[in-house]
């Protein structure tokens, strides 16, 4: 048998106990608006995405979709 190897550069954490890469930061686009960040539950997260997909929308409009009613009915 080999002895066993040293991580490659980027991977030093073990089976089981890796984290994710951080999230790329976001760059601001010029002429658009504001953009509104949320971390969401895993299973709320997953059940969005299959919305979005189902109806052919992008994440950014059915979020706007959504606030919409809430503003107009404040």
């Amino acid at each position: 048998m080999s002895a066993a190897r040293a991580p490659a550069a980027g991977l030093l954490s073990r089976k089981g106990e890796a984290k994710p890469p951080p999230e790329p930061a976001v760059r601001p686009r010029a002429g658009d608006g504001r953009r509104v960040g949320s971390e969401l539950p895993t299973d709320l997260y997953v059940r969005f995405k299959a919305y979005v997909a189902e109806h052919g929308l992008t994440g950014e409009q059915a979020i706007a979709a959504a606030i919409a009613p809430l503003i107009r009915d404040a």
